[in-house]
């Protein structure tokens, strides 16, 4: 596995905080080390060497880790490090919106030897006053027992001529967008309490990228942490929602930007003037009409898409399609993204580095509570998560190992 740092800023601007009420993770591997470093003075060129004091750790999410040190002066203070969020903003690479298509159907029906109202060359859009917002398809076949034609069956087979006209099926607009790799941010929160001091905790809270690498530097220590590479929620391709809607859906077959394919969402368009477009070839295999009652003008018609005058069934909320790995999902149609905030994520490493010899000590809590229950969720990709409500959790009490 690949491993990577990060680089954040500064941590300025600290914020007072009055009190200091944290849970303290127990379960970190926590180590600490004394180092001696050798280093040529720039004045005197002569060699000389410092100490320095290591701490070793892993952070979980949601986790906060604390810990006490105690300077060579006597000085005491407690860090409490916590990383609380880790979320992925995918930005669109293509988008379009796009409307399930809504048939109304007007056909005629010719028998033979009667009127012509019907041949391959009629018009039926434009006859039936519904030609120029091109959302309409012209349907011909004359190839229709003559059902009801009395004493003319017997000249030929009856002909049908329609005009299907889409709209937006309960005019509603949906918009369908692709993500690919994207970057992935940590939000963090360091507190610093001095023991035995009347100076209020201080506090910062500040994200970092996930993906890349670097180090963090506070006003006594230095703080570097080491990632665990690249880690994708969701996988790269289309995903919809309702227009201006902060909802995402999956688990249906999307149209790319440029396709047209009408057993999959978004063969019909919505072009840049806001009308509806699609491709005439695509519907003539799965549109149909028979002849009931030819004279009667009685005509049975089947629109067979995967996806037409009807809910979207098959579409399921991305955090409940992928709830294993996904906590939240929220898409900004305005900014053009999408941002995934992780349920769980790989536990990082953590060094931090004081100057001088410094004793440490671990800092973690230990709280008590009347009861819990849990539950077992099986998503769609049998990736199992558990949930456990605990009751009557008490005030969490420090213990220093």
């Amino acid at each position: 596995m690949r491993l990577a740092w990060f680089l954040v800023v500064l941590l300025c601007d600290i914020v007072e905080v009055t009190s200091v009420t944290k849970v303290c993770s127990k379960n970190v591997l926590f180590t600490h080390d004394i180092v001696r470093i050798f280093e040529k003075d720039a004045k005197s060129s002569q060699n000389r060497y410092r100490k320095e004091t290591s701490i070793h750790f892993n952070v979980g999410l949601k986790e906060t880790v604390c810990f006490k040190v105690i300077d060579e002066n006597k000085n005491e203070k407690i860090y409490y490090l916590g990383f609380h969020e880790a979320q992925s903003i995918f930005t669109y690479k293509n988008s379009y919106d796009f409307a399930v298509a809504a048939p109304n159907v007007t056909c005629v029906c010719d028998c033979p030897g009667l009127e012509d109202h019907c041949s391959p060359n009629r018009d039926s859009c434009e006859a039936d006053g519904r030609g120029e917002d091109g959302t309409c398809y012209n349907f011909y076949t004359d190839n229709e027992v003559s059902d009801g034609c009395g004493l003319f069956a017997p000249m030929g087979n009856a002909a049908i001529c329609c005009s299907v006209a889409f709209g937006a099926y309960k005019k509603q607009r949906y918009t369908a967008f692709e993500v690919s790799t994207p970057i992935t941010r940590g939000s963090f929160e360091l507190t610093v309490e001095e023991v035995n001091s009347n100076t209020p905790p201080l506090t910062k809270s500040f994200s970092a990228d996930l993906d890349k690498g670097g180090k963090i530097f506070i006003t006594d220590a230095t703080i570097a942490f080491e990632t665990p590479g690249k880690i994708i929620p969701i996988p790269d391709g289309w995903y919809f929602g309702r227009k201006e809607s902060s909802e995402v859906m999956t688990n249906v077959k999307i149209n790319a930007l440029n396709e047209w394919d009408i057993n999959k969402l978004g063969w019909l368009k919505f072009d840049p003037q806001n009308e509806l477009k699609y491709i005439p070839t695509q519907v003539k295999p799965v549109f149909g009409a028979e002849a009931v009652n030819c004279k009667e003008n009685r005509v049975k018609v089947s629109f067979n898409s995967d996806y037409s005058h009807r809910e979207i069934e098959e579409a399921k909320r991305l955090d409940e399609y992928y709830a294993s790995t996904v906590l939240t999902v929220k898409r900004e149609d305005a900014k053009r993204d999408m941002s995934v905030a992780f349920r769980q994520f790989e536990r990082m490493k953590v060094m931090l580095t004081f100057p001088g010899e410094n004793d440490v000590v671990q800092h973690y809590s230990q709280p008590a509570f009347d009861g819990f229950d849990g539950k077992a969720l099986l998503d769609k990709h049998s990736n199992r998560v558990l949930n456990i409500t605990i009751f009557n959790v008490t005030k969490a009490k420090p213990v220093l190992y």
